[in-house]
């Protein structure tokens, strides 16, 4: 990992901030490594699956099971709290 962050360093200020870097593939990024992307330079990371996945493995084993209002409220509740944990991981809390 560390090559691929120094690797980062060197785009980074190849680019000298005329492009965005945009992190993608992020689902089985350890926490570090999210870290250190960001300090690499990444400015925008999707991480679609991974603040989904509890909410489609949710609505996958409850759908015709509970209130639709219920599976709604629970499952975005579950979307909340992974998305608090990777703004917490990002060290995005609390900024605008």
């Amino acid at each position: 990992m560390l090559t691929s962050i120094s690797r980062l360093d060197k785009i980074r200020e190849a680019i000298k901030g005329k492009a965005t870097l945009v992190l993608h593939g992020t689902n089985t990024f350890p926490d570090d490594a999210m870290r250190g992307c960001i300090k690499g330079g990444m400015t925008r990371c999707n991480v679609n699956e991974l603040v989904l996945s509890k909410y489609n493995k949710y609505v996958a084993e409850n759908t015709g099971k509970v209130p639709l209002t219920e599976l709604m409220g629970k499952g975005t509740d579950l979307i909340q709290e992974l998305i608090e944990y990777q703004m917490d991981v990002m060290g995005s809390t609390g900024k605008a």
